[in-house]
């Protein structure tokens, strides 16, 4: 491959990981106001309430969490279970662990709160996170490379795994039909 094959291959893999951060962006989470708030929401301004639950835009939220305006009322990740998370995906050999929705961005916002506050909690959940994303890649990866359909194992990927999977996939189908020549 060219240095510019390799730059839109790159271009591509990043492209689609952005689409996918803006469909997280755009999914309603319930949230709760830490107070009397005035939020702006596309061009409208609405007023949240204290102690109330309201379901938002992610993107909202992650603006809001970092002014101390909103917080997430639905189970955010911590590393007791990042940790229980990888010891299942590492002792699980017979294919994938099921991950809670939105594994990903929630994982960026657990290591977003951790990082100023607990460089040891930082420390322990990159590396977790890290060891995580390393078993389930390894996984996808051979699910790419056998001929066989991974479709019994897709409802058990983040939107993120899926895009890996079916890129890779194509790849190694074409690679494979073409290289002896019984591809389309």
């Amino acid at each position: 491959m060219t240095k510019v094959d390799l730059q839109l291959l790159r271009f591509l893999v990043k492209r689609e990981l952005k689409r996918i951060e803006i469909d997280h962006g755009m999914a309603l989470t319930k949230v709760s106001s830490k107070g009397d708030r005035t939020v702006n929401v596309m061009g409208e301004i609405l007023q949240l309430l204290p102690n109330k639950i309201y379901e938002l835009p992610s993107y909202v939220l992650e603006i809001a969490a970092e002014e101390g305006a909103l917080e997430s009322a639905e189970e955010e990740l911590d590393i007791k279970t990042v940790n229980r998370l990888q010891w299942l995906e590492s002792s699980y050999e017979a294919g994938l662990s099921k991950l809670p929705a939105s594994f990903y961005p929630k994982s960026r916002r657990l290591l977003r709160r951790l990082k100023n506050k607990d460089s040891r909690a930082f420390t322990e959940a990159e590396s977790t996170l890290l060891a995580l994303l390393d078993s389930r890649l390894n996984k996808i990866v051979k699910l790419a490379l056998s001929r066989k359909s991974g479709a019994h194992q897709r409802e058990k990927m983040q939107p993120e795994e899926i895009a890996l999977y079916d890129f890779v996939k194509t790849i190694v189908d074409t690679w494979r039909g073409d290289v002896i020549g019984i591809g389309s």
